[in-house]
């Protein structure tokens, strides 16, 4: 076997290994909606981003997508309140292998635009909460604990990312292709 044909190989079982041992992680998307009770009154609506399944599992990713007037800020809505230098005091759910959530513990605050969610916190009374405390204290809030947010599965915040097995399938074509174009021999005709 040439040394060419032999590295072949070797890449192709490399490859194959590695998308075995490391499945692709796919995320589960969870949308929350609570309504003030207390404060400004309105609904706050919001997405959480999970990267794992099980008890006490940390969301990667958090958005407010409404909330009453002033009560955040114009800059937050739509971005990812731990992106930037967060304060993050609690961040625990247990969610379900479907993304049910069955408990869930948040307290963070976005120190670069001032905002604060909980979302059933263990340090702020069980409230579900989003406040802006610079200039004139504005909170949207209810004491509901748990069951004053309602929790259910979302869409994904993030797709298109092929699989490990994907990607090992594409790249051992592309070297089969490439093999062959260089297995291939040209042919030279003479004329007689």
């Amino acid at each position: 076997m040439s040394k060419f044909r032999k590295q072949i190989a070797a890449g192709s079982i490399f490859l194959a290994a590695a998308s075995l041992a490391a499945p692709a992680s796919a995320s589960v998307t969870v949308d929350f909606t609570f309504t003030s009770t207390l404060g400004q009154p309105g609904t706050i609506t919001g997405k959480l981003v999970f990267l794992i399944t099980g008890t006490g599992v940390a969301a990667s990713e958090i958005y407010v997508l409404t909330a009453p007037a002033g009560t955040v800020s114009d800059a937050t809505f739509g971005t990812n309140y731990l992106a930037g230098t967060p304060t993050v005091d609690t961040n625990s759910f247990t969610l379900a292998a479907d993304g049910t959530v069955t408990a869930a513990d948040l307290e963070v605050f976005n120190t670069g635009k001032s905002d604060f969610l909980n979302l059933n916190s263990s340090l702020n009374g069980h409230a579900n909460l989003v406040s802006r405390p610079t200039g004139p204290d504005l909170y949207a809030y209810n004491l509901g604990g748990f069951a004053g947010a309602t929790y259910t599965v979302g869409t994904a915040a993030v797709g298109g990312v092929p699989e490990p097995a994907t990607w090992t399938m594409m790249i051992v074509g592309l070297g089969a292709v490439g093999y062959a174009m260089r297995r291939r021999r040209s042919t030279v005709g003479y004329a007689r």
